[in-house]
């Protein structure tokens, strides 16, 4: 039998195309993604070949000459490739979230650290398989001593996200998304004191996580938090800086 009429040869084609680029296409153009080459071994790879069986199969019984079946194989398997690849590509990542809203109450830091030092004990007491880093109940003083700061609530009315794109032709490029109705207070830790945060003022910030800062890949991020906002569960108050505001 030619092997251009096989499904098994069909079969064998789409999957080899199919699987290549599911596991290399991840590795190359989205090196940071979660599923890395298992798009290849679990998805496109299978697939490919089961498509590629029916189409085979197809292309046996229907009355085709074998110049058509190498051509249909040979657009199945570019599409194939084209598309998982184009499937591979990064999506824009959200790097930020602008907050519009007006400066409510403000406290110190202190008050908040019963309550999060319960919290932890908490924690720690159900996740008996990682244990915390040493003295985190005496690390509190010496955080509050080094992060001078205050709790702000801000009466959030809407927020925009901040998108950094991550294709080739448009890597390192900034949108938004668009401003969405949130209409609820949320707490933030502001660096200096309550005069700096005089009640009804009118704020654009863009708040920054503490944890996100943190390279996992080169140090793990210490349990608890042994930074102020991390330990207080709240995001840090922060300028929006210029690129996100030409984007806004």
């Amino acid at each position: 039998m030619n092997m251009r009429s096989s499904p098994g040869f069909w079969a064998a084609m789409m999957g080899a195309v199919g699987g290549a680029a599911g596991f290399f296409g991840p590795i190359i153009l989205n090196p940071e993604a979660n599923q890395g080459p298992m798009l290849g071994i679990f998805i496109t790879g299978p697939g490919g070949a089961i498509a590629g069986f029916v189409l085979g199969l197809i292309f046996r019984l229907l009355p085709f000459t074998d110049t058509i079946r190498t051509q249909a194989l040979t657009l199945f398997c570019t599409l194939l490739g084209v598309g998982t690849l184009w499937f591979a590509l990064p999506e824009p990542q959200e790097i930020a979230r602008v907050i519009d809203g007006t400066i409510g109450q403000c406290r110190a830091t202190r008050d908040l650290m019963p309550e999060r030092i319960k919290h932890w004990e908490e924690r720690i007491a159900a996740v008996t398989w990682a244990p915390p880093r040493n003295d985190w109940r005496a690390d509190t003083e010496r955080m509050l001593r080094d992060s001078p700061g205050v709790i702000v609530e801000i009466d959030v009315a809407r927020s925009n996200a901040i998108l950094e794109h991550k294709k080739p032709w448009d890597k390192g490029k900034f949108t938004a998304r668009g401003w969405k109705r949130v209409n609820e207070s949320r707490e933030y830790f502001g660096g200096g004191t309550c005069e700096s945060y005089p009640r009804g003022r009118q704020v654009l910030l863009a708040p920054l996580d503490a944890d996100a800062l943190v390279d996992r890949g080169k140090t793990q991020a210490p349990w608890p938090p042994d930074d102020l906002p991390g330990f207080l569960g709240v995001l840090s108050l922060a300028p929006v800086p210029a690129n996100y505001q030409r984007v806004l």
